[in-house]
């Protein structure tokens, strides 16, 4: 199951959040959630993902939301979660007011603007690369090369 290509917010126009920041929020909640809600263009949809997985040898998890509200509830889930020490794989399923959420694994060309685009602080924060990623997204949004629809 795979993300499909869907437009962004790009973090360069948010305010950083700190190692420091970071640490701490990964210390109280066993992760931190990095929001980015002002896009700077009306394109692109807001995201929030998640920094302390890999900690646990885990991918981290990114979603992307209509609105300030499902930002919030995505980073309720998010930290839900991390305190119950659970994992997602690609195809798990979540519930969102009634709305099924897919985990997915994206797709190549989409893993590397995730990576170059919206994870700044999370890779800043380890000090690497690339991170391994999920994809929190709705069913129409899925690009599904192994026939699941």
């Amino acid at each position: 199951m795979f993300a499909t290509d869907l437009p962004f917010g790009d973090i360069q126009h948010a305010p950083g959040a700190s190692a420091d920041q970071i640490a701490a929020g990964i210390e109280k909640y066993g992760i931190q959630v990095i929001v980015v809600s002002d896009t700077s263009d009306g394109e692109y949809r807001p995201y929030v993902y998640t920094v302390g997985f890999r900690d646990r040898g885990l991918p981290e998890l990114i979603a992307f939301a209509d609105d300030e509200q499902q930002l919030d509830e995505m980073g309720a889930i998010f930290y839900r979660l991390a305190r119950r020490k659970l994992a997602l794989t690609a195809g798990d399923c979540l519930q969102l007011h009634g709305e099924s959420l897919f985990v997915a694994t994206p797709y190549s060309e989409f893993d590397d603007f995730l990576q170059e685009r919206c994870l700044i602080e999370a890779r800043a924060y380890y000090g690497v690369d690339h991170l391994d990623l999920l994809v929190v997204v709705k069913e129409h949004e899925l690009h599904d090369p192994a026939g699941l629809h």
